[in-house]
């Protein structure tokens, strides 16, 4: 992944928000899995 901005940051200030955009996918991704059991599928994963 590429992140452009124009703003002008040091690594720490850049990564914080990108950090927080990838917790919020981690979070959705537990919840999803709580509810839909995804996880726990027979099914086979080819990575789709």
């Amino acid at each position: 992944m590429f992140y452009l901005s124009s703003l002008r940051l040091d690594a720490a200030g850049f990564a914080q928000p990108i950090r927080g955009h990838w917790q919020i996918e981690n979070r959705l991704h537990w919840v999803k899995d709580g509810v839909l059991k995804e996880d726990e599928s027979p099914l086979p994963d080819w990575g789709i």
